[in-house]
């Protein structure tokens, strides 16, 4: 499901649930946050959270690509 504001042109990266194989999503969500393996693993253990906030189309795109082709589910939204 992807949010988006008309006119918007900033956007948040929201991971809403994540596999039980896990490790690809922690190096996925890592590249994009630059955040600590225990950092990572925490914030996807707690799913849904916030990934990547008031960042491009296309990068929050990307993101949402990437991590659903691992088996997570993401959604995009215009941030405000």
């Amino acid at each position: 499901m992807e949010i988006v504001e008309d006119g918007c042109d900033e956007f948040d990266v929201v991971l809403l649930d994540v596999p039980a194989a896990r490790t690809p999503v922690l190096k996925i969500v890592r590249e994009a946050t630059g955040w600590s393996i225990a950092e990572a693993r925490e914030k996807i253990e707690n799913a849904p959270v916030l990934l990547v906030e008031a960042t491009s189309k296309q990068r929050a795109d990307e993101l949402k690509r990437r991590l659903t082709e691992v088996g997570a589910t993401a959604e995009v939204h215009g941030s405000a």
